[in-house]
């Protein structure tokens, strides 16, 4: 049966504080949410108080898994929207119930997130995305920058109907010329941003010996 670790530190002293496990995986977000739940500390077993910023204090550390085939890496980072926000796109967003569920799920193809802007927000598509996943309905979505940054930190998709993890790249092509709300909390968008803004540079310079 697969758990979650969760492991409280100490920054400053780099030491270890305490250790807890679950295997469902809305209790662990719960504990993840304590301090913006309650707005109080949570007390370790060692007596010890502890607290911490839900937003910039919490590491997703992806997962080595051993499968009958090769050893793969399963991503936590799916779990980041649900605990900066207490409901993420309930009718879209898919994550496992458990960690048992998260463990025995199967990689899928990668997908490539297509941002677009729409009208005051933005907008998705997911090509490659097998048109039969419930992820579709993601496209439907008309996301805030802020939605759509957590949902970029995201490096791989959960389908829970198929039980299939899908890896997700970035195309921000067509939105490198807005801001984003809070974009030192979303470093794989703005990784991509910067990589869009070179490659489009590098193109231009291209051309332009071209011309030459």
């Amino acid at each position: 049966m697969g758990v979650y670790e969760l492991e409280f530190k100490d920054k400053s002293k780099e030491t270890l504080l305490d250790t807890q496990q679950f295997k469902d995986t809305a209790e662990l977000i719960k504990i993840l949410r304590h301090p913006i739940r309650r707005g109080t500390p949570l007390r370790m077993k060692n007596g010890s108080l502890v607290i911490w910023d839900h937003r910039t204090d919490i590491s997703y550390i992806d997962v080595e898994v051993e499968t009958e085939e090769k050893k793969e890496l399963v991503s936590l980072s799916l779990l980041e929207p649900l605990v900066h926000r207490s409901r993420f796109y309930p009718d879209q967003y898919q994550y496992p119930k458990t960690c048992e569920e998260l463990l025995v799920s199967t990689r899928g193809s990668k997908v490539t997130m297509v941002i677009k802007e729409w009208g005051q927000g933005f907008r998705i598509e997911l090509e490659d995305l097998p048109r039969t996943s419930t992820l579709v309905s993601f496209e439907t979505v008309e996301f805030t920058s802020r939605a759509l940054g957590l949902l970029t930190e995201c490096v791989e998709l959960f389908d829970s109907d198929s039980g299939t993890r899908y890896p997700v790249t970035l195309d921000v092509r067509e939105v490198i010329h807005k801001s984003f709300s809070r974009s030192d909390e979303h470093s794989r968008l703005v990784q991509a941003l910067q990589k869009a803004v070179e490659d489009i540079h590098r193109e231009e310079k291209y051309k332009d010996i071209e011309a030459a």
